[in-house]
């Protein structure tokens, strides 16, 4: 936090990026209606994404610098371009139908697919990368599931 505090931010991705410096890292998290990055070297705090609704999971694709997060007021997933410059473009809808609640989210990179939870409906979904080939891959047998991780070695 700009201010010193420890307070650990609510939803948080690391991600390496290459100027030169191999360890030269961020994080990137959300606090519902932004999502925001602080550079760990430089401790610089940025604006990526404003005005969103309720932005409540998010992950990165680290080698085609994409940020995929979801809003469970607007009911939908999300994609964007994280530019060197710091800002996030080409923001894109990916999944926009059949969503109650989109709580948890992860993006297997080696697969091309991203997975989420609907804490609502009680359901694992995954589709490829760009919303195509929606299948839902448990529904029920859950009591609102809210989180999801994935090792992408095993899919």
């Amino acid at each position: 936090m700009p201010d010193g505090s420890k307070t650990d931010p609510p939803l948080a991705k690391a991600k390496p990026i290459s100027n030169g410096d191999p360890f030269e890292a961020f994080i990137i998290f959300s606090i519902r209606h932004e999502i925001r990055k602080i550079d760990l070297h430089k401790r610089d705090y940025s604006l990526l994404v404003p005005g969103l609704r309720n932005t409540i999971a998010l992950d990165f694709h680290f080698s085609q610098s994409l940020l995929y997060w979801t809003d469970v007021v607007e009911d939908k997933i999300y994609r964007g371009k994280l530019s060197d410059t710091g800002g996030v473009s080409a923001i894109e809808v990916v999944v926009q139908h059949g969503l109650a609640t989109p709580e948890g989210l992860t993006v297997d990179w080696i697969a091309g697919n991203i997975y989420w939870i609907d804490s609502n409906l009680d359901q694992i979904e995954v589709a490829k990368l760009d919303g195509t080939l929606r299948t839902t891959l448990i529904a029920g047998a859950m009591e609102h599931p809210r989180a999801i991780a994935l090792d992408p070695r095993y899919g």
